[in-house]
């Protein structure tokens, strides 16, 4: 079974449709869902709302067989100078990035068997490694998911449990948040004639060769307890 957030599109979708193509059961956590598949359980919840997190039960979908946990949602929020967010924005960003990560994999650890939990991947990003001006609240919140990802390992390991967590960064993705990246005003974002030439260049990894190697990556490993690393 594959638990995996954020499957309305990007990389989400493109690993929900490759786990279903390899015959997995999965479990879609996203606000929308354009997916229809006999072995494809929808989970509606807008992971930037506290109400709508808590609400979120997933012992009903939850079978016997092990489970990889993939938290893969995330949002950049407005890309602007610091100085110029709202609250809205940080409270958005903190909830979906981290938040609702943090949560949804203690739900999953505490309503599954003892090492049932066989993986769990936590999409980071470079950008929580390397300070970029105007997205202060998105490098923050990734660089709190290695934290996350590293302290939990910790955890697990004192409680001889033998899942094991990444804290994966996977590149330059062709994906919405791309698109919003572009349509930045470049007063606000300094970079933002870089990412402009990564789509004309052709530079950008497309989201379905990202889930191929996500799922490579997480059988690759199987003898490593705890890697924060990067594939391209």
């Amino acid at each position: 079974m594959v638990i995996i957030t954020g499957t309305s599109s990007g990389i989400g979708k493109y690993l929900a449709k490759y786990y279903l193509e390899k015959g997995e059961i999965v479990v879609g956590i996203s606000r929308k869902h354009s997916l229809e598949h006999k072995n494809y359980s929808a989970i509606t919840c807008d992971l930037s709302d506290y109400s709508s997190i808590k609400a979120l039960d997933l012992s009903n979908v939850i079978t016997n067989e092990e489970i990889i946990l993939i938290n893969n949602a995330g949002v950049i929020g407005d890309i602007i100078p610091t100085s110029k967010c709202d609250l809205k924005h940080f409270y958005e960003v903190a909830m979906v990035n981290i938040v609702a990560l943090q949560y949804i994999t203690a739900h999953v650890l505490n309503i599954s068997n003892k090492n049932q939990v066989k993986t769990i991947v936590n999409i980071s990003s470079g950008a929580g490694r390397r300070p970029i001006a105007s997205w202060s609240a998105y490098c923050s919140s990734k660089a709190a998911v290695d934290m996350f990802s590293l302290t939990l390992q910790e955890e697990l390991l004192e409680q001889n449990q033998t899942t094991k967590v990444f804290s994966l960064a996977p590149g330059v993705v062709d994906t919405k948040m791309q698109n919003t990246i572009r349509k930045s005003n470049p007063n606000d974002f300094s970079s933002h004639n870089t990412f402009v030439k990564l789509k004309e260049e052709n530079a950008l990894n497309s989201p379905e060769a990202t889930a191929q190697k996500i799922d490579l990556f997480i059988n690759a490993k199987k003898d490593v307890h705890q890697v924060i690393n990067r594939i391209t």
